[in-house]
């Protein structure tokens, strides 16, 4: 897949525990991690990863990722209807 990005003039990040010779090739940028952990401990390692690409992303588009754009801080949502007694949920 990433083979597939590049064709396309894509830039590829990869972020693997172990990455092996196709992974290695095809990255632009490569983010090994090379732990000893179980798969589920290391979840966090791999969105970390995409928040930054993602910061940095919108830096270099000249946006500020703290300010986004059309969103506001809280979202209110109205609760007009009033829930029966017996409501199961």
């Amino acid at each position: 897949m990433q083979e597939e990005i590049k064709e396309l003039g894509g830039t590829t990040l990869v972020v693997a525990n172990k990455a092996d010779d196709r992974a290695r090739a095809a990255a632009d940028q490569l983010v090994e991690l090379e732990s000893d952990l179980p798969e589920y401990s290391r979840l966090a390692w791999f969105v970390f990863a995409g928040q930054l690409m993602g910061v940095y992303t919108a830096l270099l588009k000249g946006l500020d990722p703290d300010r986004p754009r059309n969103l506001s801080r809280v979202v209110v949502l109205k609760d007009d209807e009033k829930q029966p007694d017996n409501a199961a949920i």
